[in-house]
């Protein structure tokens, strides 16, 4: 062991690493890659190009610096940029020897300095002598006008001096050595986002994705996509009993839009085979996941995976847009949202009169004058008023964003919203309960008209709270709220954005005591609401707890009921997790 260590030390004699001289150039303190080094310092004598080819750690990085220090600094360059007075958009570039480039452009800026305070002083001149005759005149008042006049065109028809002064695009002047740029992988990830974690790899595959292929827009399903791309020219690998489809697909001349706009579609592959999936849910971090035991995500102690996570790990997201301002827009008919459009187009055009804005984007006189008076379109008023609350745009990080689902799961269970949009409702047999809604709706709306009553066209003893407050009634419609007879249920992905947001979700449907109940109709009716349960079942079962959907015909009518398993350690862990807010 002794003379193993000698040998890696080279049999020096020292007692701390403060007693070892370290080379000053970083070529000679490369140490085990003697061939490596030769070839650098032969690269670097005969100005040739290298290619470094090794595992992370071999030193590559350091070889490549070291051959920096080895060009000689003689012959470095500044680059400069000047204005071309013919073609903005083609300027002069020229190269100077390293240091010259600065030098030149302080003689431009002293230059430009002096024809600056000339100017002025020309000017001032002028602005002086019109006031002093306009004295003599005794016109001082117009003397002012004019002297104004004649300062405010100098100072924005003028040709400014700073235009002519060259832009120092590469600066040499301070360095020892040729520049060395570290372009690794590591450092790029670092720069502008790693891809080992793709998002695009978390979906189940019934997502819909908007795609631009040859400049067509399409919408697919994210599996249909996939599989339309993996149909031929493939590669395939299996590993464990997991058959593995892949395709680089970077050639196709595919994007997909994104929160950022489209991105270029690189790699596409699928699994096929019994995998192991790993939940993770935190719920004091209030974040939840489903991925492969290996697949990473970034936390902010690093890059870790699935397998890896703890309790004290906090993940590293990018807050979403739940819903904007265009959502809200949907919610009215065809006419409405085409004036809203117009609008917003009309609010590029603000510079010009209402009738120029009017030919420019073929609106009615009538119309734009209106707009032009601040007279704007209901939808737009609405959105306004949303806006000024904080709710729209509404992001994944607002605060009362469980406040928000646990109102939207009871509109599903006993609330209401009429098929016209004009009143938003809750009923229940206990007062508190209906005075609690109404406290909740006012956490997140503020001050709102209301008023709770009792319900006398209920069965017994019920309680009513109802607001015609219309940005309240079509806030939750955005958000995915249903309405009139409540026949084609969905259930509302960006409930899933956190545990704490679903769970309040589940919180406000069961609450309001919503039980599926005998339904006349078709047992088509019925089907569509076997989704919205089916997601509710299977993320539950996340947090253990355990419930199966039970689809009963019966001649005409049809059933569907979510049935959680009768035992105590089952309705403990719900209970627990789930307060029954509302009743």
């Amino acid at each position: 062991m002794e003379e193993s260590i000698d040998n890696l030390v080279g049999n020096l004699n020292f007692r701390t690493t403060e007693e070892i001289d370290v080379p000053k150039r970083l070529i000679d303190q490369v140490i085990g890659q003697d061939h490596a080094v030769e070839a650098i310092k032969k690269a670097a004598i005969q100005k040739r190009h290298v290619m470094l080819i090794g595992s992370p750690g071999t030193g590559k990085s350091m070889l490549a610096k070291a051959m920096a220090e080895l060009l000689p600094k003689e012959e470095l360059e500044d680059i400069l940029v000047y204005p071309n007075p013919e073609d903005p958009n083609q300027p002069r570039i020229r190269t100077v020897p390293a240091g010259k480039g600065r030098e030149i452009v302080e003689a431009y800026k002293q230059e430009a300095m002096k024809k600056e305070q000339a100017r002025n002083m020309f000017l001032f001149t002028i602005v002086l002598f019109i006031i002093a005759y306009s004295f003599i005149q005794n016109q001082i008042i117009w003397g002012i006008i004019a002297a104004a006049m004649v300062f405010m065109l100098a100072k924005y028809m003028m040709p400014k001096e700073e235009r002519n002064i060259p832009k120092l695009l590469v600066n040499n002047a301070e360095r020892e050595t040729a520049p060395f740029e570290d372009a690794t992988g590591a450092h790029a990830g670092a720069l502008f986002g790693d891809v080992r974690h793709d998002p695009f790899q978390c979906f189940e595959g019934n997502e819909w994705v908007v795609v631009e292929k040859d400049s067509e827009l399409r919408r697919f399903k994210l599996k249909d996509l996939v599989n339309l791309l993996l149909n031929e020219n493939y590669n395939a690998s299996e590993k464990n009993g997991i058959k593995v489809y892949y395709k680089n697909v970077s050639n196709e001349n595919v994007r997909i839009l994104t929160n950022d706009g489209f991105v270029r579609l690189l790699f596409v592959n699928k699994r096929l085979g019994k995998q192991k999936i790993r939940n993770v849910i935190n719920l004091r971090k209030d974040f939840w996941l489903t991925l492969t035991p290996e697949h990473k995500v970034y936390t902010t102690k690093g890059l870790k995976r699935a397998d890896e996570i703890t309790e004290s790990d906090e993940l590293i997201s990018k807050p979403i847009t739940i819903i904007d301002e265009h959502d809200i827009a949907r919610t009215y008919d065809a006419k409405e949202f085409e004036k809203f459009v117009n609008y917003n187009r009309r609010r590029s055009k603000l510079e010009v009169g209402y009738k120029r804005a009017s030919n420019v984007l073929g609106i009615k006189q009538s119309t734009m004058r209106w707009w032009f008076a601040r007279m704007k379109p209901k939808s737009v008023q609405l959105i306004e008023k949303l806006r000024r609350k904080g709710l729209i745009p509404l992001r994944s990080d607002d605060r009362r964003l469980k406040d928000i689902a646990l109102i939207l799961g009871a509109l599903f269970g006993d609330g209401c919203i009429d098929r016209n949009l004009n009143t938003l409702s809750f009923t229940s047999s206990e007062k508190d309960m209906v005075e609690r809604f109404a406290e909740i709706v006012r956490r997140i709306f503020g001050e709102i008209p209301y008023e709770i009553k009792e319900n006398r066209d209920a069965r017994g003893e019920s309680y009513l709270f109802r607001t015609w407050d219309r940005s309240v009634i079509r806030f939750f419609v955005a958000l995915g709220a249903p309405f009139g007879k409540k026949t084609g249920i969905k259930f509302p992905e960006w409930i899933l954005t956190k545990p704490s947001v679903f769970l309040a979700f589940v919180d406000g449907l069961f609450s309001s005591g919503y039980v599926p109940r005998w339904s006349n109709g078709s047992f088509e009716i019925v089907e569509s609401k076997i989704g919205f349960f089916e997601t509710i079942s299977k993320f539950l079962s996340k947090f253990g707890i355990k419930s199966r959907l039970r689809i009963e015909k019966h001649e005409d009518k049809s059933k569907i009921r979510l049935m959680f398993e009768n035992s105590l350690e089952n309705a403990v862990r719900f209970l627990s997790l789930i307060p029954i807010s509302l009743s």
